[in-house]
């Protein structure tokens, strides 16, 4: 017998706001006053999921140049 292969997980396309906020390493309360207004995101009944491209174009904007 061999092993079963390791398959490579797909890369996630969105995010909950709960992995969002793990992922920007801030609060629910700041992702949702701050970032949430600012990105598109997308509904599946109660269910609110973010793009990673929306996170990484709301980073983008947002980023400043250390000093």
């Amino acid at each position: 017998m061999s092993a079963p292969i390791a398959r490579p997980e797909p890369p996630r396309l969105a995010l909950n706001v709960q992995e969002s906020c793990a992922a920007l390493g801030i609060s629910a309360d700041t992702f949702t006053t701050h970032v949430l207004p600012g990105v598109r995101t997308v509904r599946l009944g109660r269910r609110i999921l973010i793009p990673t491209t929306e996170l990484q174009t709301w980073l983008d904007q947002h980023a400043e140049a250390v000093q």
